[in-house]
């Protein structure tokens, strides 16, 4: 139940494209590892340093995380930009570094500007649960077609203009638009069952969730009446906060689905600012796109769906109430973040900052965050049996787990 909250940079440097990737070949196959709702894919950084990059179709640029890592590969830095959080809020300062060698497994390195943060101020790592030194976003994209296999953990970098059409005879096209490299569609969304409101929806392999509404941003947008308050992830200047609920219904095209767990954020900016005009009403996460195999042809702007086998099967949430993070040398550390209100975690008497350091009989050394996470999703009435530490005080907490809404 966790939204990394996306970064969004200004674009001020030199973009190249992504076809030096392929060295001439076309295609290129990823491996990927699906943690926690994020795609982690490994790099080789200045030709020696292996890294985990979240590969993320809903950023504009290539980001470190933290100048310390950045500074490995000897970048030279030219600039500072300035950095937006993604609820256009918060600001800080980042660098634009010059000529970084980027690669994938043992292939070429080929040379890429890159958006250095002066401080790993996210943290994503403690949302995952493993460590994560930045975004590959669009940026690396341009003039390629690509592929992205949820069901067999892999992405492939196509040619654009060497892309062979036939592989696309079994998916739709999706009514599609493109703004500063990311895909948008539209989709229609009914909250409660009556009428349904067309809105741009981001496609975003960077969010751990289904969907996102941005419920200021159209008229008929508002907040189910049993929506809760939430933690939506970590923004520049700490937590991220918002409601949560379910939504009736989400279509587009010809696809369609019934009641989905939505977080709901508002955007505290002008609306009237161009200057980071808002192309999106909400995002559609992983949790949905991984239903489908998915191109992306970021050459002519198109995207195509296939729907995979586990399309039609019900989505699976926490059915605790609790939002952790993982902290510590190894992330071995699960401190409760946040506890949903009227939850079964809540009502036991869980609070934020509580340490958990086992659930059943298993401690937290033999645990992982997605582990974790993984057992409170599990079937309605089971008991989940806790023991945390609240001010260096030892206690035993039990609920049963149910559907929040």
């Amino acid at each position: 139940m966790v939204l990394a909250t996306l970064l969004i940079a200004h674009q001020g440097y030199a973009q190249l494209t992504g076809l030096e990737l392929l060295n001439g070949k076309p295609e290129k196959k990823l491996k990927f590892r699906f943690v926690q709702g994020f795609l982690l894919v490994e790099i080789k950084y200045a030709k020696v340093f292996p890294l985990q990059f979240i590969f993320d179709t809903g950023a504009q640029n290539t980001i470190f995380f933290d100048k310390i890592t950045a500074d490995l590969g000897q970048v030279k830095y030219d600039r500072e930009i300035k950095v937006m959080g993604a609820d256009f809020k918060d600001v800080m300062m980042a660098r634009i570094g010059r000529n970084a060698f980027i690669g994938f497994d043992n292939s070429l390195s080929v040379k890429k500007d890159i958006i250095v943060l002066d401080k790993d101020i996210l943290q994503i790592q403690e949302i995952i649960g493993e460590p994560v030194h930045g975004i590959l976003g669009a940026d690396m994209l341009k003039g390629l077609v690509v592929h992205i296999d949820y069901k067999g953990s892999e992405i492939t970098l196509y040619d654009g203009g060497k892309f062979k059409r036939d592989k696309l005879k079994k998916y739709t096209h999706i009514n599609a638009h493109f703004y500063e490299g990311k895909p948008y569609i539209d989709g229609w969304v009914s909250i409660d069952g009556k009428d349904s409101i067309k809105l741009k929806l981001l496609v975003d392999t960077g969010a751990s969730i289904s969907l996102l509404l941005h419920n200021n941003t159209h008229s008929s947008l508002r907040l189910p009446d049993n929506a809760i308050r939430g933690n939506l992830g970590r923004g520049l200047s700490g937590d991220v906060t918002g409601f949560v609920s379910k939504t009736h219904s989400l279509s587009f095209q010809d696809f369609n689905f019934r009641s989905m767990m939505t977080f709901f954020q508002e955007y505290n900016y002008d609306m009237r600012d161009t200057t980071h005009v808002v192309k999106r009403n909400g995002i559609i996460g992983n949790f949905l796109l991984d239903r489908f195999s998915i191109f992306i042809d970021y050459l002519n702007n198109d995207i195509y769906f296939k729907p995979s086998k586990k399309y039609n099967k019900a989505f699976t949430y926490d059915r605790s109430g609790l939002v952790i993070f993982a902290h510590g040398l190894n992330l071995k550390d699960f401190i409760i973040a946040d506890v949903l209100e009227k939850s079964p975690a809540y009502e036991a008497g869980l609070r934020p900052k509580d340490v958990i350091e086992k659930i059943g009989y298993i401690s937290n050394e033999n645990l992982t965050l997605e582990r974790l996470n993984n057992i409170l999703s599990g079937k309605p009435g089971k008991t989940i049996t806790l023991k945390v530490k609240r001010n260096g005080v030892k206690m035993k907490m039990k609920f049963k787990l149910r559907e929040l809404f």
